[in-house]
């Protein structure tokens, strides 16, 4: 899926003496009985790129949908650029810079590809991160922008919440699964899209399974297993440590 390639620029955080745009620091969450995430920590830096890599049900996107505003933690605190944000609503922290993509996209089925864009409103850190030629022109969706949602296809439409995520321009994105059913091309398409994110200055939470995609775009992983991080560290390590491959043979072959 060949795409223009629109000019990215990005004025990071450099007036900023935090050195960490994203700090989770003990982030834990219990439904009930049920502790789905246990003091997990993590710090991403402007133009660095960290993987949550994990079996099924490990607390990725639990982790996501915490960090991200949609559930309250149960303890730890979340901070953006060292203000504490932990609890805030998913449209406040939009608003101050951070914003996410979903494993299954949400467009607004009724409105055409431009119009699903256009209802985004820019944070207040929309002069630190600017996407030159626009979110569609970025993803590569310019040249659909007028045709109705209903009408891409899946591929499309997980570049339309690409392009709706940044339309808010974020300088922290979080990003679930966005390789999910994308075909070879679709996945090095995406992979290129959020290297040149992060070289702009973009900080990047990606949760995926295909070791090969997260190869292409992350600095460093922080493997997930029943709510609890057990590795942290660089891919080729982790793909080589006896904790994380006895959790991913175990999950193959349960």
């Amino acid at each position: 899926m060949a795409a223009p390639e629109p000019a990215v620029g990005a004025q990071a955080s450099e007036a900023s003496d935090v050195a960490a745009l994203l700090e989770v620091k003990g982030l834990s969450k219990a439904f009930g009985g049920f502790q789905a995430l246990s003091e997990i920590s993590l710090e991403v830096s402007a133009g660095e790129a960290v993987g949550l890599v994990g079996p099924n049900g490990s607390g990725k996107t639990t982790l996501i949908n915490v960090v991200s505003g949609v559930y309250k933690p149960s303890g730890g605190t979340v901070l953006l650029r060292g203000e504490d944000v932990t609890g805030l609503g998913s449209h406040k922290l939009c608003r101050l810079g951070l914003n996410r993509t979903f494993q299954n996209p949400r467009p607004l089925a009724g409105l055409t590809v431009a119009e699903n864009v256009a209802l985004v409103r820019p944070s207040r850190h929309s002069e630190r991160a600017v996407l030159e030629g626009g979110p569609l022109g970025f993803v590569g969706l310019d040249r659909v922008a007028s045709r109705r949602v209903s009408a891409l296809t899946s591929g499309e439409q997980k570049l339309l919440d690409l392009a709706r995520a940044l339309a808010a321009r974020p300088e922290v994105l979080l990003v679930d699964e966005l390789g999910a059913g994308l075909n070879p091309g679709e996945l090095d398409h995406v992979a290129g899209l959020l290297r040149r994110l992060k070289d702009a200055g973009m900080a990047l939470v990606v949760v995926e399974h295909l070791m090969g995609f997260l190869e292409q775009v992350v600095d460093t992983v922080t493997v997930l297993n029943a709510g609890m991080a057990i590795f942290r560290g660089d891919l080729r390590a982790a793909v080589a440590d006896r904790r994380v491959v006895e959790v991913f043979l175990g999950e193959h072959q349960g």
